[in-house]
């Protein structure tokens, strides 16, 4: 089951790593999810509530995006610029040159701040 928004299709692609979830992404003819704007990151976090559908068995509404930084730049993994960012608190917390790819959090939980 997905969500449209905009022109865009929304699904959850299974992946234990950011680079398998991009790789299955990839094969259903896509990417991981661009954050664009307040609004997108919004309605997709709200229509993905509750899915637990997560690649962490103890956190069940976190999800790959396809954010990642590669030679000291983030970038999206569908071209798309990159001009909105909506950290977490103590994020980007994988910012030191190794596994730097984002994750969108849809319902936080009591260890979040």
């Amino acid at each position: 089951m997905g969500a449209i928004y905009g022109s865009s299709y929304y699904t959850i692609v299974e992946g234990p790593s950011w680079t398998q979830a991009e790789k299955n992404a990839n094969n259903l003819g896509g990417n991981l999810f661009a954050v664009n704007n307040l609004a997108e990151n919004t309605a997709i976090s709200l229509y993905f509530l509750g899915e637990n559908k997560s690649y962490l068995p103890a956190d069940q509404d976190i999800y790959w995006i396809g954010l990642s930084k590669s030679s000291g730049a983030w970038t999206w993994s569908n071209g798309d610029s990159v001009s909105f960012f909506n950290w977490g608190p103590l994020e980007p917390y994988e910012d030191s040159g190794i596994f730097d790819t984002g994750e969108i959090i849809v319902e936080p939980h009591g260890w979040y701040p």
